[in-house]
């Protein structure tokens, strides 16, 4: 990753690094770490905060969104459309699939995006973008059927919604303008819209309509589906 050594490591499964994140006194993740590896990692920034990691790991970042932010709202309306098509093409046998190395099913991935696109319109309306907002775990797990409808719903109104990118968002990794939740929340949508496909594709299904590549362009999205 820009000619910087790095090695990946899944805290849901892997018990010395849950240990290790612990030890930061960090509850979120990604983060990026850096330190001694005898000793333990000393300095850390939340994976969300490029700018940041940027000046951890010493590289050059464009730390402005490059998108403005009419565009990252057209992106996260269309990652919740593309993952609700995705999800309704399943085989209704193979929504429960869990995703590699995740204890988590298509089903509750798809969820997981429309949840993203509704903390987006409470941050809008004056939450906070905290650690549980970023985690965007819905409280109960819906159907597809019942998912098409609330994700039309919250489409709907993401549409109508004034996002004004220089309001100032408390979130978990310090005071952020809109605009920057509004990107965060646009490729981590649109991130999971082709892990949705990728899973999709495994079951022997081909998508009806494959996620165009302006979709993901501009956008701080890792080359691979899945690490």
């Amino acid at each position: 990753m820009r000619g910087v050594a790095f090695e990946s490591c899944d805290v849901a499964n892997d018990v010395d690094a849950a240990v290790r994140l612990r030890a930061l006194g960090v509850r979120s993740v990604p983060v990026v770490a850096v330190g001694n590896a005898a000793t333990g990692a000393k300095r850390f920034a939340f994976g969300v905060d490029l700018r940041a990691v940027a000046e951890l790991v010493g590289v050059p970042f464009q730390a402005s969104p490059a998108l403005p932010v009419a565009e990252l709202k057209h992106r996260l309306g269309a990652a919740v459309k593309t993952a609700m098509r995705l999800v309704s093409e399943f085989p209704p046998d193979r929504l429960q699939d869990k995703l590699p190395r995740r204890n988590r099913t298509c089903l509750a991935l798809a969820n997981h995006v429309v949840e993203i696109a509704a903390v987006f319109l409470r941050v809008c309306d004056g939450a906070p973008f905290d650690v549980e907002a970023s985690a965007a775990i819905v409280p109960t797990e819906l159907g597809v059927a019942e998912l098409r409808v609330r994700s039309k719903a919250v489409a709907l109104r993401l549409d109508e919604a004034p996002v004004r990118g220089s309001r100032m968002v408390e979130t978990f990794f310090g005071p952020q303008p809109l605009h920057l939740v509004l990107e965060r929340c646009a490729w981590h949508t649109i991130q999971h819209a082709r892990q949705l496909e990728m899973m999709l594709a495994r079951t022997g299904v081909a998508p009806s309509q494959p996620i165009p590549p302006h979709l993901l362009a501009d956008l701080p999205l890792p080359q691979a589906v899945w690490d």
